[in-house]
């Protein structure tokens, strides 16, 4: 039977066919055939899957890769903090930390000797002479600055001055006795 309009489609029907018309819903039936999720839920035992946070990370392959890699990516920066630290070293046992800073157009810096270790031995004095070399930004050598001091076995510093606001960092070249280390510091701007 084919309808050309509304009007004509409700000319085919009579109203004896519109009260045959019925329509069965049984909620109960459809449940009965739900998957056992579906019929928890709407029985109200349905409980959200909450992983905890590190579930989440492990759950799945590639979540376990990315945890993973971010494990190791912070360990490297834990060692590379803890073994890379340009601005501390030991020479004959004598522990030395290079520290600079600029304020009102001069650079200070200071060269710290703490007290050494047990393994040296004790003089009553040592010649120590250091030389301070000034770079700008991109590296280029500004100034250098030689200076003797003496290192007696306490905790001690050596300490200069530089008059220029655009250097960058200071490496310090120490000579003690007959070893020789360098250290190198960036200019903290305050």
């Amino acid at each position: 039977m084919e309808f050309d309009s509304m009007e004509n489609m409700k000319e085919g029907f009579s109203n004896s066919d519109e009260q045959n018309l019925t329509f069965h819903y049984s909620r109960e039936e459809r449940l009965k055939k739900a998957p056992p999720l579906v019929q928890s839920y709407y029985e109200g035992d349905f409980k959200a899957y909450k992983p905890g946070i590190f579930k989440a990370l492990v759950s799945t392959k590639q979540n376990r890769t990315v945890f993973f890699v971010l494990i190791v990516c912070f360990a490297v920066v834990l060692v590379e903090g803890f073994l890379n630290k340009k601005n501390q070293s030991s020479i004959q046992g004598v522990p030395l930390e290079l520290t600079a800073f600029s304020f009102e157009e001069n650079v200070y810096v200071s060269l710290e000797f703490q007290e050494p270790s047990k393994s040296y031995e004790k003089k009553s004095s040592v010649p120590v002479y250091v030389e301070f070399s000034f770079s700008d930004e991109s590296g280029n050598l500004l100034e250098k600055t030689s200076l003797t001091h003496v290192y007696e076995g306490k905790k001690s510093f050596l300490r200069t001055t530089f008059h220029d606001y655009d250097i960058f960092s200071v490496r310090a070249d120490i000579v003690f006795e007959d070893k020789a280390t360098s250290l190198t510091a960036p200019v903290e701007k305050k």
